[in-house]
């Protein structure tokens, strides 16, 4: 691994190189590069983050599947959902047109990529057909400003083939340690990871208008695995080596594959100050992946879940510790709900980790495990869904000091239903600005096709809990609310 200078080097030698030979895409950059950059989900700028809500299979301008992300901006007691964005492919705003089964909104993330002091939207749109290839996708950046986006701009790629399907899987984090977040690309039928990284332009003097210019954003590389045949699945960020740049997780499975390493495996993918590379890879299973600093020591943990039942009854996850080469992850711990403090018990179905997230809910100093558990049976019925909250500790998750959370638990609104999926999805982000993470979760079967979105405050506490569905937020009955969460 190279050096943090010889990084920076290779990579403006690398856009360089890119700018004169690339027509680029046209992006977003600030006149002035000295802004604050604004954290990433405060779209609007004023300082506190705003909750994205994911709806891949909400029914847009009749088409079953196009997809819509809504936009709940925060005020100081949190996302007020008198005041929310809906973004469709659905008018001229945003590219293209909705179609059945695009997935607009499968993930999401977030940063601000033109340093205009406006976060920006990262948002998947996986089954998009273009130019007549199926599946191909694609991602739309939606870009910040002061009342809440700007503009919308379509990354795509032109080398991607039928049911590639780019955007299944997304991160936004510093790969290249140049200051500027890059978007990191999962297409799984292509087997391909693509990297998109923003150069501002040489040269820009200061910043006049609220609405920077766009510039393109032109370095794509583009790396595979040594396995042949594996399919990637999930993506996330974070500074795992310590070095002040972000490395890529990787988590990615073939069922069909040959070979335990086919079959699925983590690696951690970083730029070692000449080239794209790979730690070696670990052999495991796994559907969900975060990484988060749980023992608030310098580099953060890597947390996989594992909901199906093939490695426990019920779903596990998987930790794994920063280490060294050649892997640089190192004691794996194994965490279910048969692990002495864990609430409930293992059962067939239960999804445990089908939805992961870390945040600080106590101020602590050291990240807290949220784990969707939305198979969970309750007196409701079946799938009912469930919660676990881990809360950080040195050792990370701290097994003593959990709580399990569902819609039997004092103070959260409604009641316990069957197949509500409670857990679907998870979000652990400080909203208000007091250092106390809140909790949001997301019940994608909420009387049926409607979905739910539950926010718990900071602390962490379910007093004064408040809950909406898609009526609230004036988004389609077919939205499935919750079904995926910006965090």
């Amino acid at each position: 691994m190279g050096t943090r200078a010889s990084r920076r080097a290779a990579v403006a030698a690398a856009a360089a190189c890119a700018t004169a030979l690339a027509g680029g895409l046209a992006l977003a950059a600030p006149a002035n590069a000295a802004a604050v950059p604004a954290a990433p989900f405060d779209f609007n700028g004023d300082g506190k983050r705003d909750l994205a809500i994911g709806s891949p299979d909400a029914s847009v301008a009749t088409q079953a599947g196009a997809g819509l992300v809504t936009i709940v901006y925060s005020d100081a007691n949190g996302p007020n959902t008198a005041q929310r964005r809906v973004i469709s492919q659905y008018g001229a705003a945003v590219p293209d047109e909705p179609e059945a089964g695009d997935k607009f909104g499968r993930d999401l993330d977030s940063a601000d990529f033109d340093l205009d002091g406006f976060a920006d939207l990262v948002i998947g749109v996986p089954g998009e057909t273009l130019d007549g290839v199926d599946r191909a996708g694609m991602v739309i950046v939606a870009h910040g400003s002061p009342t809440g986006f700007s503009d919308f701009v379509a990354i795509r790629d032109s080398t991607e083939h039928g049911s590639a399907r780019m955007g299944e899987s997304l991160t936004a984090g510093d790969i290249d340690n140049d200051g500027r977040a890059d978007i990191t690309v999962s297409s799984p039928g292509s087997q391909w990871l693509t990297i998109w990284s923003f150069t501002p332009p040489e040269g820009s003097g200061a910043k006049t208008a609220s609405r920077p210019t766009r510039v393109p954003l032109p370095w794509r590389t583009t790396v595979k695995p040594q396995a042949i045949g594996a399919e990637f699945h999930e993506v996330d960020s974070g500074d795992i080596f310590g070095d002040a740049g972000e490395e890529v997780a990787l988590l990615w499975r073939d069922e069909q594959g040959g070979d335990p390493f086919e079959q699925g495996a983590v690696a951690l993918m970083y730029f070692d100050g000449t080239e794209i590379t790979w730690t070696e890879p670990i052999i495991t299973t796994g559907h969900s992946l975060e990484v988060g600093n749980l023992d608030g020591a310098a580099r953060p943990e890597l947390a996989v879940g594992q909901y199906s039942d093939a490695g426990h009854r019920g779903g596990q996850i998987t930790i794994w510790q920063p280490g060294t080469a050649p892997t640089y992850l190192t004691g794996a711990r194994r965490i279910n709900q048969d692990s002495t403090g864990i609430p409930g018990v293992g059962e067939t179905g239960d999804r445990f980790g089908q939805s992961l997230a870390i945040g600080d809910a106590d101020n602590d100093g050291r990240g807290d495990l949220a784990v969707g558990v939305p198979g969970e049976d309750l007196p409701g019925g079946a799938d009912a869904g469930a919660v676990v909250f881990l809360y950080g500790s040195a050792s990370a998750p701290d097994t003593a000091r959990t709580w399990a959370i569902n819609q039997e638990t004092s103070n959260i609104p409604g009641g316990s239903e069957a197949s509500d999926r409670f857990g679907h999805g998870v979000s652990v982000l400080d909203f208000t600005t007091d250092g106390k993470s809140e909790l949001t979760v997301g019940s994608a079967g909420e009387n049926g096709t409607e979905g739910l979105v539950t926010l718990l405050r900071g602390g962490l506490t379910s007093v004064g809990a408040r809950a909406f569905g898609p009526q609230a937020v004036g988004v389609t009955t077919t939205a499935r609310l919750g079904s995926t969460l910006g965090h």
